[in-house]
């Protein structure tokens, strides 16, 4: 579960719920449900650094890629943040973002920017889907990089081939 507020719900009692394994024990899980997911964002938290001393959490990630675009495209960027993959799916992920991106976003966008962050029911396996998108179109096979064309070009030939 990612906390809406992770320092105030690490104040009071954590409720303790039990996760039945595949093998049919019972775990339970207290503290642990909200202090695992808050490390996407405070790595910090779990001793992950990264070259700068400290690593971003996810949001913080996403602040920065936008930042780094044209400034008359990150108002859009900021009013389509997409939710993909399976760490999304913890509880409060969507809100959670929201709330910390519309901590950033106003330091460099206008007063009237909205942040919007979406969550499909697919994003479990939306990278997959996309992939068998792609896979499909005919101009798939001259995107493919082959072997021999790695060995011979190196990591550059991916920008002749896509």
């Amino acid at each position: 579960m990612i906390s809406l507020n992770f320092e105030m719900e690490m104040r009071g009692p954590v409720r303790t719920e039990k996760y039945r394994l595949p093998d049919g024990r019972l775990v339970p899980v207290g503290v642990e449900r909200v202090k695992c997911p808050e490390a996407l964002f405070q790595p910090n938290i779990r001793g992950m650094k990264g070259n700068c001393g400290c690593a971003l959490g996810l949001h913080e990630l996403c602040y920065e890629a936008i930042k780094q675009c044209d400034p008359e495209v990150r108002g859009k960027l900021y009013g389509n943040i997409v939710l993909s993959g399976g760490s999304t799916l913890f509880p409060n992920m969507k809100e959670r973002m929201r709330k910390e991106m519309g901590t950033l976003a106003p330091t460099l966008a206008p007063v009237s920017l909205k942040v919007k962050v979406v969550a499909p029911e697919e994003r479990a396996c939306s990278a997959w889907l996309g992939g068998s998108i792609v896979a499909s179109l005919g101009s798939f096979p001259g995107m493919c990089v082959t072997k021999e064309e790695y060995s011979s070009c190196g990591p550059s030939i991916i920008h002749t081939k896509c």
